[in-house]
């Protein structure tokens, strides 16, 4: 039965009347690190569509992910809690029937909903089709009962080779609008885009290949198999890294062009006034900057930093910029209470409305927790971070591990790039720990206390296992360890 707060909704509806509320459009971009976006002050121009939807609407300068891989930070931004809590760690789980996701609220609060997906963590099985009136995939390299099956995600050896060489941008163009020309005028949508071709490799077209990269300069490596190439090494000719990290702002560049084609559809097509359009990411991309190349290694700010972008026409003041903390979970809570739905209770996010409009531009300083669990026979690894203000914190709380309790700290008003741990008198003498393990506390608590139906496994057999394994998603061997560095001030 419908609550007294949306019988307005369906009551204009059934008069034929244009429900006043927004529509929603939520773009996830894959691997795309922040200050990779010319908006965050990235020299190269990137993103200009990203640009300006910045410039009119309001843009936060340290917006986090709650982990550095996809499943699980895709999972918090429709659930609004932290991947212990939400419980989609590993590969092999799925979302728990109880739990109430972003589409599902507003499928219930009278929204038209449907969702555009094209990398394999998005598929069905995981959970993330609930509320959709329609989800819609854009890749072909898995058949419909491979991405629907919850006791199977039914990866073939080749699949995620076949998703990291595929081009997916010109596909979601062509369904989203495909899309849009055919919903009802009437009823406002939620329209969730989840856009992949900035995930390695990195195979922008030619136009895009060259626009960033040293046109005089020819690298003779091959540079494909990103995360499993030997030659992609942190001891490779600094040449070579640029031109690959060329062809990664050439992936953004070619992202950001059908973004804007997204966007120029919806105008055409009346749709823009009355939307608002957040823009952000599930992780961000290493280049070496603490030893290691990718994603789901640690909890740097490289992979932990994202971009978040939301404009609302004459709603949204223009050209606002956020300095406060937020993180990927303040995502759910923010739409909801821009259009009116409510949040589910057990939500852990926070509208960040009070930032955006300036009723609150002093908002208590939000702590950002970050966790990376990385659970398999060979293999186990289990991260957390804070990050205050002025203190980032890893924690290694691996169980049975020779480096359980150890970490390291970073004072970010002095390192902001988290070069120079400040040693271990500084770990357990600094109030940052303390509230890391009050944090960790918290949501084990949270985690035992939720009401669970039962278990969603999804099932692996040994070959998919295998393929995961040699394409790096499940690790073979333990990732670098982090050196601390004596602090030189």
């Amino acid at each position: 039965m419908a609550t007294a707060a949306l019988m307005l909704p369906l009551i204009l509806s059934a008069c034929g009347e244009k429900d006043p509320r927004p529509n929603i459009v939520l773009i996830s971009i894959d691997s795309l690190r922040a200050d990779h976006l010319s908006s965050y002050g990235y020299g190269r121009k990137t993103s200009p569509r990203i640009d300006q939807l910045a410039s009119k609407g309001a843009l936060f300068e340290k917006a986090f992910s709650t982990t550095s891989w996809t499943l699980p930070s895709h999972m918090a931004l429709f659930t609004s809690m932290y991947d212990t809590v939400h419980g989609v760690t590993t590969h092999d789980q799925a979302l728990d029937p109880l739990r109430i996701t972003l589409p599902m609220a507003l499928q219930e609060g009278g929204y038209n909903t449907a969702g555009f997906y094209s990398g394999p963590y998005l598929i069905p099985a995981f959970g993330f089709g609930r509320g959709f009136d329609k989800y819609i995939k854009c890749f072909d390299y898995m058949e419909p009962g491979e991405v629907d099956n919850k006791h199977s995600i039914g990866y073939k050896p080749d699949q995620h080779h076949a998703s990291h060489n595929d081009v997916t941008s010109p596909r979601i163009h062509q369904e989203v609008s495909r899309w849009l020309e055919r919903t009802s005028k009437n009823k406002p949508f939620f329209l969730f885009v989840h856009m992949w071709d900035v995930h390695y490799d990195y195979l922008p077209p030619a136009e895009y290949a060259t626009r960033f990269t040293d046109p005089t300069y020819r690298t003779t490596l091959d540079l494909s198999s990103f995360e499993t190439n030997p030659a992609i090494n942190d001891k490779m000719d600094p040449r070579d890294l640029d031109h690959l990290i060329g062809l990664y702002d050439g992936e953004i560049a070619y992202t950001d062009d059908h973004i804007g084609k997204i966007l120029d559809k919806m105008k055409s097509l009346g749709l823009s006034e009355n939307t608002i359009v957040l823009v952000t990411s599930d992780h961000g991309e290493a280049f070496f900057e603490h030893g290691t190349k990718g994603h789901q290694k640690d909890l740097f700010d490289e992979v932990l930093h994202i971009p978040l972008i939301i404009s609302w026409p004459g709603k949204i003041e223009e050209g606002v910029r956020v300095s406060s903390q937020a993180s990927i979970i303040d995502i759910m809570p923010t739409l909801l209470d821009l259009a009116g739905v409510p949040s589910p209770p057990e939500a852990l996010g926070r509208s960040l409305k009070p930032l955006i409009d300036g009723t609150d531009r002093e908002m208590d300083e939000a702590l950002i927790f970050s966790e990376l669990t990385m659970d398999s026979v060979q293999y186990r690894r289990h991260l957390r971070s804070i990050r205050t203000p002025q203190y980032k914190v890893i924690y290694n709380t691996t169980p049975d591990s020779k480096d359980f309790g150890k970490g390291v700290i970073f004072n970010l008003k002095k390192d902001p790039k988290e070069l120079r741990s400040m040693g271990e008198g500084a770990f357990f003498a600094t109030e940052a720990v303390t509230r890391l393990n009050d944090m960790i506390k918290k949501v084990d608590e949270l985690a035992n206390a939720l009401p669970k139906k039962g278990s969603e496994d999804v099932q692996l057999d040994d070959s998919i296992k295998d393929a995961l394994k040699q394409l790096g998603y499940i690790p073979q061997a333990d990732p670098p360890e982090v050196k601390e560095k004596p602090d030189k001030e």
